[in-house]
């Protein structure tokens, strides 16, 4: 195969090309550590075309984030190596894979690496409490955001569209909750399920605390839109602040106690017309039943405190 090589330092702007469907699962979590001399370490571009018409374009930049040292317990000096690869060619989407890895620079100038991730992604950034993935997605697809840790790489959360959070004022305790339908790629092995709806998260800033799949129950001819949602939170208790996709525990305020994270309930609401509502008791999702006219919950994760 013949290949013209240009290299160049370029500018990209924004890439509306996605691919729809992943023909494998992406792991839940890879902490392999990638060693690389960061002070070696250039940031470059490439473009490689190829004769069947197929281009793939390779970015390598830092990340940094000033306010990680203000906002979180990060020490300062915590660098992102990332190397974004996109695949273009007579197909829909671009094939994006993210490939990053986390450094502290201590002051003597000698690195620690922290963690490394490699997953299908178009664009990542380091957020003031994330390193942020996003998958685009094309045609009907919903796009989807995977955050993780940025002080040890884990996973704690995926969505699509909103994300929530519940925070009790004067305290660290904060929750994220997020919602993933079905009609978007493919990273969890319990998504390969025909009758999948999507899943639900529940996290903290250091670990995913519950996860639940929503599953059909019965035959549907056409599976595609059911997993469309929208997902919203309603206060429940007596002191309870609800702006926009965030809500304050007031009721609670200064407390330090993870049970003090309740009363208040998240409603998913299905653009196929059925609505589903979760109470949230003492930092934790609760169910009265876990099978319903139309739907089955499945819990696929669950390190909640008994």
């Amino acid at each position: 195969m013949g290949i013209k090589h240009l290299k160049s330092v370029i500018c990209l702007s924004f890439l509306t090309l996605a691919i729809f469907i992943s023909n494998s699962v992406l792991a839940e979590e890879n902490n392999t550590i990638i060693v690389t001399n960061i002070w070696e370490s250039k940031s470059s571009s490439e473009i490689k075309l190829y004769d069947n018409n197929s281009t793939i374009i390779e970015n390598q930049t830092f990340l940094y984030s000033n306010c990680l040292r203000y906002h979180t317990e990060m020490r300062d000096r915590l660098v992102i190596l990332q190397k974004s690869i996109w695949r273009v060619g007579d197909w829909e989407g671009n094939n994006p894979t993210i490939e990053a890895t986390a450094f502290q620079i201590m002051p003597d100038g000698k690195q620690e690496n922290l963690w490394s991730i490699k997953e299908e992604a178009d664009e990542g950034k380091l957020d003031c409490n994330f390193y942020h993935t996003i998958w685009y997605g094309c045609c009907s697809a919903c796009p989807n955001h995977r955050l993780y840790n940025p002080k040890t790489g884990k996973l704690i959360m995926e969505y699509s569209d909103e994300l929530l959070s519940v925070e009790i004022p004067n305290s660290p305790l904060k929750r994220y909750i997020g919602y993933k339908p079905s009609e978007t790629i493919t990273t969890n092995s319990w998504e390969k399920d025909k009758k999948h709806i999507g899943t639900l998260t529940y996290s903290s800033p250091d670990k995913i605390i519950q996860r639940i799949a929503l599953r059909m129950v019965g035959d549907s001819e056409d599976k595609f839109g059911i997993g469309f949602a929208h997902i919203s939170i309603e206060p429940g208790g007596k002191d309870q602040k609800l702006s926009k996709n965030t809500l304050d525990l007031w009721e609670s305020n200064s407390s330090k106690d993870p049970a003090r994270l309740t009363n208040f309930k998240i409603k998913i609401v299905f653009y196929a017309g059925y609505t589903i509502v979760i109470p949230v008791r003492k930092d934790a999702l609760f169910f009265s039943k876990t099978k319903f006219d139309c739907y089955e919950i499945i819990k696929v994760m669950d390190t909640a405190q008994p």
